[in-house]
């Protein structure tokens, strides 16, 4: 059978296509959500906690002479275990007035040595303190975590550097504490 391919055959009319949405705004909308929804969730991971009041930092005023400091009372042992915290702390730690840094020498000689640590920070919990031993970690000091109790039989993590023998080490440590804004206590702690 023969065709005529002069004629053409009547088509369908099309269809309109449909206005809907185009694909590209569907996709930065499911966008938008995502990542609205990712920031949520970096919200209630991140959240602050309360304010708590910061342990106040001793600052070392000038005095005209120090005195010995008082033997706190012994605390009663709790099931079995006693802490003698209070009687070897005030031998071997003193706070150190400014006036002391302004010698030329920190030891000298004829002396016993005299070792310097530098007191980063107190807190009441050893999160509080590891988070300080990091922020110090990242300032290139090497320090550690001292745990102790405190007047009232809590637990006390001090944060520590040192202990310094030379003075250029202790001014380095100083500086760059002073420098990131940390506020610390110099303390003198008897070798032997």
């Amino acid at each position: 059978m023969t065709r005529d391919y002069a004629k053409k055959p009547r088509s369908k009319p099309k269809a309109k296509p449909k206005k809907g949405i185009p694909g590209w705004l569907w996709m930065l909308a499911g966008l938008a959500v995502g990542l609205f929804v990712a920031f949520l969730v970096w919200l209630q991971q991140n959240r602050p906690e309360p304010a708590r009041p910061a342990p106040a930092v001793q600052q070392s005023a000038p005095k005209p002479a120090p005195k010995p400091a008082p033997k706190p009372a012994e605390k009663p042992a709790k099931e079995g275990i006693t802490f003698d915290f209070y009687k070897i702390l005030p031998q071997y730690e003193v706070v150190l007035p400014e006036e002391e840094l302004k010698a030329p020498e920190l030891n000298k000689p004829g002396e016993p040595p005299v070792a310097y640590l530098i007191q980063a920070g107190s807190f009441r919990t050893a999160k509080d303190a590891d988070a300080r031993r990091a922020e110090l970690a990242f300032l290139g000091l090497v320090s550690e975590v001292e745990a102790g109790a405190g007047p009232k039989g809590e637990t006390w993590h001090r944060v520590k550097l040192g202990p310094f023998l030379e003075r250029s080490d202790l001014d380095r440590a100083r500086r760059r504490l002073q420098d990131n804004g940390i506020e610390f206590l110099l303390l003198r702690q008897k070798q032997g």
